[in-house]
């Protein structure tokens, strides 16, 4: 999130941030989530979509 504050700094276009975000926040957060998600508790899910959720704002 850091990160697209610091952009944000910088006035980068609306599309150039959410383009970033998915190609590194999402995939940094989804990456391994065929291996843990099945044993994540529920709140630790909701967590993870808020997480995503926010960064898209």
């Amino acid at each position: 999130m850091n990160f697209l504050r610091q952009l944000k700094k910088i006035n980068l276009p609306a599309q150039s941030m959410s383009q970033f975000n998915t190609a590194v926040i999402e995939s940094i957060l989804t990456s391994s989530t065929t291996v843990w998600r099945a044993g994540a508790a529920i709140r630790d899910k909701k967590k993870l979509q808020r997480v995503v959720r926010s960064a898209k704002k």
